[in-house]
């Protein structure tokens, strides 16, 4: 049953590999490596259920690479969390920018206006 999932999961890695990377030699070259991987572990299970009737280093190493895939999906989840987190600090910086541009724009408008209206107060006072 474990075999059979374990299967499923990894033709499932390979085909979502194969879609986001069309080129058709490196999809060949996946598909070979996988493919000799999964002889080896077919061989080494029917040698030790011959030599020994059980299958505990195959379970083993089922269990190790399942574990292996776990870790490897937290990580894909972390980075996908960490990847939110910078696009959200990349819009509030972009957004503080937007603001002080804003701000820096009325203020440098106040100080023409002020310039102006010392400058008529001067001319006016001149007359």
């Amino acid at each position: 049953m474990q075999v059979s999932k374990d299967l499923k999961q990894s033709t499932k890695k390979l085909m979502r590999q194969l879609k986001d990377n069309p080129d058709v030699f490196g999809n060949q070259k996946l598909i070979k490596d996988y493919k000799t991987v999964l002889c080896g572990l077919t061989e080494e299970l029917m040698q030790e259920m011959a030599n020994n009737l059980s299958f505990g280093s195959f379970k083993k190493e089922i269990d190790n690479r399942s574990e292996e895939e776990s870790k490897f999906d937290l990580l894909k989840e972390k980075d996908r969390e960490l990847n939110a987190e910078i696009k959200q600090i990349n819009e509030e910086y972009k957004k503080q920018q937007d603001e002080f541009a804003k701000e820096a724009q009325e203020s440098q408008e106040e100080i023409i206006r002020l310039k102006k209206s010392v400058n008529e107060t001067k001319t006016d006072s001149e007359l």
